[in-house]
């Protein structure tokens, strides 16, 4: 597993901090409610994808839905968090900068890359490693945060997004956001991760 030398927790600790307050000044209500349905539905895939397949010794994944062979389910709050802070640029900027849904499909997979490598060495700076995800295969590039092997996968997910994703996430974060004040999203989450680590 790769690792570096994290920051001080001087440094760490206000610069999370920053980036917090930043996504809380930066976006509206809306996306911000979207941001949040989007990491928790991101949660699920996560989980169900590690409790539907089996792991080589070599780090390949094969598809074996119910077999005794299949990885535990998993997922991590340090990846929630971190997909509710990123979700408004993969998202939202991500479209406005993108206008074509064709374009959008076929480089989805250099979006969720682009996203590992935020996020895979935001967390290595805060953790010293990346306590979310890791990559052991050949494919597997900086510092394990991304891997190439996976593109069609990220392809599957951006064109799942295009025909039903984009539409329900928006949908859910507009109606939300005129129904609760984001507080509520993150009061929430933060005592069920809480909760979590109390009763370890």
């Amino acid at each position: 597993m790769a690792s570096m030398t994290p920051l001080p927790r001087t440094v760490s600790v206000p610069l999370v901090a920053a980036v917090a307050g930043a996504w809380y000044w930066a976006h509206p209500p809306s996306v911000q409610w979207a941001s949040f349905f989007a990491a928790a539905g991101f949660s699920c895939i996560e989980f169900s994808w590690y409790a539907t397949t089996t792991e080589a010794a070599n780090g390949d994944l094969s598809f074996t839905p119910f077999a005794a062979t299949c990885r535990p389910g998993h997922t991590t709050w340090a990846q929630f968090w971190a997909n509710v802070l990123y979700t408004p640029l993969l998202l939202f900027t991500y479209r406005a900068w993108l206008p074509s849904a064709f374009l959008r499909v076929v480089l989805f997979p250099l979006n969720i890359w682009l996203l590992e490598i935020v996020e895979g060495y935001g967390l290595m700076l805060v953790f010293g490693r990346n306590i979310a995800w890791t990559y052991n295969t050949p494919d597997a590039y900086f510092h394990n945060n991304i891997r190439t092997g996976f593109a069609g996968l990220w392809f599957l997910l951006g064109l799942a997004l295009e025909v039903v994703g984009y539409t329900l996430v928006d949908g859910l974060g507009g109606a939300a956001a005129q129904a609760l004040p984001i507080e509520v999203a993150v009061a929430g989450a933060g005592l069920l991760h809480a909760a979590r680590y109390y009763h370890r």
